[in-house]
């Protein structure tokens, strides 16, 4: 069975390791996510980069994309700042 494919930017997946602890694998991971803090303070790691870091097939990184947001049903708190984002359908 294929899965769909979970696109997001390296800016939010750098983040979303941060809230989760390690790479997301499945859309179920990004589900867990009940507070997430994009920029404002320091990043603890470095960027995930596509090129060096081994990540799984589900993942497809897309320069600037956030929409995956709108699928974190759990979400309770999302504070973005000093993130560039141009697009904030995710939020609807």
């Amino acid at each position: 069975m294929e899965y769909a494919k979970i696109t997001i930017g390296p800016t939010l997946l750098t983040y979303v390791v941060q809230a989760l602890g390690r790479v997301p694998e499945s859309l179920y991971d990004l589900q867990k996510i009940r507070n997430l803090s994009c920029g404002g303070r320091p990043v603890c790691q470095e960027l995930i980069d596509p090129l060096k870091d081994t990540l799984p097939e589900r993942l497809e990184i897309v320069r600037g994309d956030f929409s995956i947001i709108g699928k974190m049903s759990r979400l309770k708190k999302l504070a973005i700042s000093a993130v560039p984002v141009k697009d904030f359908s995710f939020y609807l």
